[in-house]
C-alpha cells in the first residue's frame, strides 16, 4: 500500500496575496492603537494634545488620516 502523499502548490493569485498583507497592515495599525489606550496614561495625554513629547495638531492628525487611509484605497485598487 503507497501511503505516501504529494504535496502540491496551489497558484494564489497576487492581488488576493496583497490584498492579505495589506489587511494584516490595517489589523496591526488597529492592535497597536487599541493596545496603546490601555495604557493609564494616554488617555490622559491625548485629551491634554501631547502625547509623548509631541504635540497633537490639525496637521498631525491630517497626516495620520492619509497615512490610516492608504492599506484601504490599496485594497480596493487591488481588487478592482
Amino acid at each position: 500500500m503507497n501511503t505516501k502523499r504529494s504535496l502540491q502548490n496551489d497558484k494564489i493569485n497576487v492581488k488576493i496575496k496583497l490584498s492579505a498583507l495589506w489587511i494584516a497592515v490595517m489589523f496591526i495599525y488597529v492592535y497597536a492603537d487599541i493596545k496603546t489606550l490601555f495604557q493609564p496614561e494616554i488617555p490622559e495625554q491625548i485629551i491634554s494634545g501631547v502625547v509623548g513629547g509631541m504635540t497633537i495638531s490639525q496637521g498631525f492628525l491630517f497626516a495620520a488620516a492619509i497615512l490610516m487611509s492608504i492599506p484601504p484605497i490599496m485594497i480596493i485598487s487591488i481588487l478592482r
